[in-house]
């Protein structure tokens, strides 16, 4: 069986451009006559500015698309965005300690003072009133709206999130919004028992704090099957993958904002066949006197073998960062910092990072800054020098947070090895059989896995000493020839750094000056 879902986005109604919009809302409908829609999703924007009518824009936009149809009013759904919330000069004091959030216990605190939650809603009563008095529900807490209906014994869910909660202005929001995720875990588990859930919001996952992003990600990839957003107005397909499946995440096509010159009016047609897991993304736009399909975009939703690999590797890297956001504190503060409600995040963000210079740790002598980035995007080995193995650490827990965080774009495995443990094993030490430990794979497995993934080894208080661990260094560095290592050493066994050569290369080095705070 198949199910089509009409998707578009960002209608931005004004009452100035009324008649315009009106105009395009009898096409829009006329359009889908000759398909079967059976539901409506639209991703935020309904209007410019919430004084403009949320009621106009839905009997003008959405209102004729349902009656064409004879869709019940369960079958649509409207999320909010930046637009649909109201602007004013003075931000919402009761958003200001809300911003300040560094943690995800923070955000889930502020979403459990009913008081304060109330408090930030107030930019949303217009958008409440009227989708309370068009579909008879409110949001979850201000979050979200589920519901949930049958299409030909097909158990399907729409849930609707807020992403706009707590946005100001595009340019700012990209990386800074915040999301409830124990609201986000209330809202799915009203879609326990669908076999197809659909997940709308306004903005896409990378407009969400690193701390919320990643464990929202996790919930949306878990509990729904196709993700789809808009605010950028213009589309795209692609996939990310879940223990279900494969997530599909459509943006809207277009815009029906024509403030703009690269907008254009348009919309797309999702269609989901049940049984055999294929996806077709039908886009059309809109040519000024109708809609014309310009483009099919086909996709296929089952888990290959390659695909299950990919998605249990992610999990493992996922746990390991869970594991060391925890651990990062417990190491490197001492109680006192813990007491004050420092971090390791705040203390250690910015490592100040300088090249080869005559004196350089001497206080007024700095060689010329690198940025952390730069050693990150290095395809060479390097050896960073320090004064003491408290930085050393902290500088490769840093870097060893940061891969993790960017697996999915990098795709490269960090992996920490503690040298000074290493000198107890100074006859033999393998890294393949601890790096089989940390992936949980055989020798076998991780000989494929590294066939296109990159290993960054991250080496911690390097000893030119132990042989036995060079030895198993150089081993594993032709064993898994995409491999490379970011080695820390203190001060005083530089002079012995200067013979250390791979495939008859001189390592860089450099020079870890301290640490600014956030």
């Amino acid at each position: 069986m198949k199910i089509n879902i009409l998707h578009f986005s960002d209608f931005h109604f004004s009452q100035q451009r009324s008649d315009e919009c009106q105009r395009i809302g009898v096409h829009l409908a006329e359009s889908t006559a000759g398909i079967p829609v059976d539901a409506v999703i639209f991703t935020g924007d309904m209007v410019q500015d919430v004084n403009d009518g949320f009621e106009s824009a839905y009997e003008t936009l959405i209102e004729p698309v349902r009656l064409k149809h004879r869709l019940p009013l369960e079958r649509v759904l409207v999320v909010p965005g930046n637009h649909d919330k109201r602007k004013t000069d003075n931000p919402n004091p009761a958003m200001e300690s809300l911003m300040q959030s560094k943690t995800e216990e923070q955000v889930n605190a502020y979403y459990s003072d009913k008081q304060l939650l109330q408090n930030s809603m107030t930019d949303f009563e217009c958008f409440n009133r009227f989708h309370h008095s068009t579909f008879g529900k409110e949001y979850h807490g201000g979050f979200g709206h589920v519901s949930v209906f049958d299409i030909d014994g097909v158990k399907v869910g729409l849930v609707g999130l807020n992403s706009a909660w707590c946005c100001t202005y595009s340019a700012k929001d990209r990386g800074n919004l915040l999301f409830p995720l124990n609201a986000a875990e209330e809202i799915f588990e009203k879609t326990t028992n669908c076999d197809l859930v659909l997940t709308a919001m306004h903005h896409n996952l990378a407009d969400f704090k690193y701390f919320i992003a990643r464990k929202f990600e996790d919930l949306i990839q878990e509990n729904s099957n196709i993700l789809l957003t808009g605010h950028y107005h213009k589309q795209a397909l692609n996939a990310s993958l879940t223990s279900k499946g494969c997530l599909l995440h459509n943006v809207a096509p277009a815009t029906f904002d024509k403030n703009d010159e690269l907008s254009s009016y348009g919309y797309c047609i999702i269609t989901i066949d049940t049984a055999t897991h294929k996806v077709e993304s039908s886009i059309f736009h809109y040519d000024g006197t109708e809609f014309r399909l310009v483009e099919r975009v086909r996709t296929y939703a089952m888990m290959s073998e390659r695909k299950r690999k990919f998605y249990v590797m992610r999990i493992i890297m996922q746990r390991h960062l869970g594991m060391l956001e925890v651990m990062a504190d417990s190491l490197i503060l001492t109680n006192a910092q813990q007491r004050k409600g420092l971090s390791f995040e705040q203390l250690y963000a910015h490592p100040i990072i300088v090249e080869t210079s005559p004196h350089p740790f001497a206080s007024s002598s700095f060689g010329e800054k690198v940025p952390l980035q730069e050693i990150e995007n290095d395809d060479r080995n390097i050896l960073i020098i320090t004064r003491r193995k408290k930085e050393q650490t902290s500088l490769l827990l840093k870097l060893w947070l940061d891969f993790l965080r960017t697996y999915d774009l990098t795709d490269t495995i960090p992996f920490y090895i503690d040298c000074t443990r290493c000198q107890e094993q100074k006859d033999y030490f393998s890294i393949e059989q601890q790096l089989q430990q940390f992936l949980g794979q055989t020798s076998s497995e991780m000989s494929r896995t590294f066939q296109d993934k990159r290993l960054l080894l991250l080496l911690d208080d390097f000893d030119m000493d132990n042989e036995a661990f060079l030895n198993s260094l150089k081993h594993s560095m032709k064993y898994l020839p995409r491999a490379r290592f970011i080695a820390c050493m203190c001060e005083d066994k530089e002079n012995k750094a200067e013979t250390l050569r791979f495939d008859d290369k001189a390592i860089p080095r450099f020079y870890l000056k301290g640490f600014k705070k956030d």
